[in-house]
């Protein structure tokens, strides 16, 4: 059961208090990214962040290459053959 509840995000949890036991959900990621951070690591989350956007960025450009030679082939396979004047 507890498995099931945490593909939903809520975790077991335990009072220290009095031992009662429940589920409880984690803070979302946007609630734990507003907490202050220092200089340091916001340099590293905009050089992470810059980072992704190159790769994605090359990743569209090869998609888009491939997608680019497989229809050409396919335009070179499909085409009518050149019969000379018959």
């Amino acid at each position: 059961m507890e498995h099931l509840a945490s593909l939903a995000g809520f975790f077991p949890y335990t009072c220290r208090d009095c031992r009662h036991r429940s589920m409880r959900r984690l803070r979302s990621a946007a609630e734990r990214g507003s907490q202050a951070r220092t200089d340091a690591e916001k340099e590293v989350v905009a050089i992470r962040a810059a980072a992704g956007r190159r790769r994605k960025k090359r990743e569209v450009a090869l998609y888009t290459l491939a997608l680019l030679i497989f229809v050409v082939i396919l335009y070179f396979l499909t085409r009518q053959p050149f019969v000379d004047g018959v």
